[in-house]
C-alpha cells in the first residue's frame, strides 16, 4: 500500500522570508491585505502548484488558500501551514467568506 506525500505543517525559510518581506511592504503602503490570484505569484509565497486558487494574506501574518474540491489533497501536502478554505460555489462567494471570517477574528 503507497501513503500519501507528507504534510508540510510549515512554511519553509525561504518561504518565511518573502512572507516577512510582503508583510513589511503591506504595512508601509498602509494596505491590510493582498489578494494573489496569479498562480506564478501564489506558488512564490507558499509552494502551492494547484491552479484555480487565490491567496488572501494579511498584514497580520494570516495567509488563507482558496481552492476547489479537486485541489484539496494537494493544498494539504503542500501547504498545510495556511488556512485552506475548499470552495462549494464560485470564487466570488468564497472570498467573500473568506474576508468576513477574517474580520470576525480580529475584532477586539
Amino acid at each position: 500500500m503507497q501513503q500519501g506525500k507528507a504534510v508540510v505543517s510549515k512554511a519553509k525559510a525561504y518561504l518565511q522570508v518573502r512572507q516577512q518581506a510582503l508583510r513589511a511592504a503591506l504595512a508601509q503602503l498602509g494596505l491590510d491585505a493582498m489578494l494573489l490570484t496569479v498562480p506564478a505569484d501564489l506558488s512564490y509565497l507558499t509552494d502551492f502548484t494547484g491552479d484555480d486558487s487565490v491567496g488572501l494574506f494579511t498584514r497580520d501574518g494570516s495567509f488563507w488558500l482558496i481552492t476547489d474540491f479537486r485541489y484539496k489533497q494537494q493544498a494539504k501536502e503542500e501547504v498545510g501551514w495556511m488556512e485552506i478554505h475548499v470552495r462549494e460555489a464560485d470564487m466570488a462567494d468564497a472570498l467573500a467568506k473568506v474576508i468576513k471570517q477574517q474580520g470576525r477574528q480580529n475584532r477586539v
